[in-house]
């Protein structure tokens, strides 16, 4: 089902969501009744770039405040989205475990009747539980020689789980978003 930006209302894409939802978490993205949608209490920032940028400095406070992770400390992050990568010096170094994930939540705009607004939509689904065992294919997945390489699927599920439940926590914990309840 298309979308078009455009013209989506508040009702409109949340009745879109509601009906997309449906059972339990998979190990690929889908929606399920785990996904969650967050809006800026604010609908009505006057340009799409006002809106993006509330979003955003929610997102930094949250990294500079040391809500999820210290400054500098990838632990918790990098179940967010993978490779990390940092500069060091004339260099980049990859600091998270993961070679390739993709990440479970979306910042986005949508248009309102009065202007703009930013959203949140998370994502989650069922994280390494198809994750091979086999060493030399699962060395495509993991950085070598890292404490992680030898966890088992439900070991990383576990770190995996904590970190999410960090981060939303603190979405949820964030004055300006407010949690839209997508199961009526």
């Amino acid at each position: 089902m298309a979308i078009n930006r455009s013209n989506c209302t508040k009702s409109s894409h949340t009745d879109v969501l509601k009906k997309i939802i449906n059972g339990s978490e998979s190990n690929y993205y889908s929606f399920s009744k785990n996904t969650t949608f967050y809006e800026t209490t604010t609908k009505d920032y006057r340009t799409f770039e006002l809106a993006l940028k509330a979003i955003g400095v929610i997102y930094k406070n949250m990294r500079e405040n040391n809500i999820v992770d210290n400054k500098h400390s990838y632990t918790k992050r990098q179940f967010f989205a993978a490779p990390i990568i940092v500069k060091s010096g004339d260099r980049s170094v990859q600091e998270s475990v993961f070679n390739r994930h993709s990440k479970p939540y979306f910042m986005s705009v949508m248009k309102t009747s009065k202007g703009f607004m930013g959203t949140i939509l998370f994502i989650p689904y069922d994280f390494a539980r198809d994750m091979p065992t086999d060493r030399k294919i699962r060395k495509e997945i993991l950085k070598e020689n890292h404490t992680y390489s030898n966890l088992s699927n439900s070991e990383l599920k576990g770190k995996y789980d904590v970190a999410i439940a960090s981060f939303t926590e603190a979405i949820n914990e964030v004055r300006k978003l407010e949690k839209i309840d997508l199961s009526k």
